[in-house]
């Protein structure tokens, strides 16, 4: 009988351990996918600034007449430069799309990020972007009021992730602040 006792005791704490062990398991996967998310977020955030700053500092460039910002709106501007240094004057906007176009994602708060050059096809980014801002500034560092007066620009741009864990979208924000050569 003695014996009976020490199997079912052994049975007892061997179960708890393998438990112990399986709970360890899932907290270890839900803490590698949740970091792989993070990582994700942080990447894309890094890709959609070093695109946009890149175009926004190109404003102005290799354009003689004023203005050089065509349309200047808290999320949507379009400016006339030679972005990619043929001597032609391009037309490049960014606008955010809106929440309806992205029914199929599991973030109801991402949207599409356009980036139009000239008449072509619209460029879309669906890397969880839920949020672009854009504020002009004038020399003195107010609003700017006239597109003639914009001489620096700063955005806000946020992203999520697309899938959720435990509920949650992993995300990033930055605010940037650029100063493109040819409005000065």
């Amino acid at each position: 009988m003695g014996y009976l006792l020490e199997i079912a005791a052994s049975t007892i704490v061997g179960g708890m351990l393998l438990l112990l062990v399986m709970r360890m398991n899932a907290s270890i996967l839900e803490s590698a996918t949740s970091l792989s998310f993070e990582k994700t977020v942080q990447s894309n955030i890094t890709s959609l600034v070093e695109d946009i700053e890149y175009d926004v500092r190109q404003i102005g460039y290799k354009v003689s007449s004023d203005p050089k910002i065509i349309v200047a709106d808290s999320n949507r501007i379009s400016f006339l430069a030679d972005i990619n240094n043929d001597n032609t004057i391009d037309t490049v906007s960014y606008y955010m799309g809106s929440t309806a176009q992205l029914l199929n994602t599991q973030n109801p708060n991402d949207r599409f990020l356009y980036r139009i050059v000239n008449n072509s096809p619209e460029f879309t980014t669906n890397l969880g972007v839920i949020d672009f801002r854009i504020w002009y500034f004038n020399q003195s560092g107010l609003l700017a009021t006239n597109l003639t007066d914009i001489k620096y620009i700063k955005y806000a741009l946020e992203v999520e992730s697309i899938f959720p864990i435990n509920g949650e979208y992993k995300g990033a924000y930055t605010e940037r602040i650029v100063r493109p050569n040819n409005l000065r």
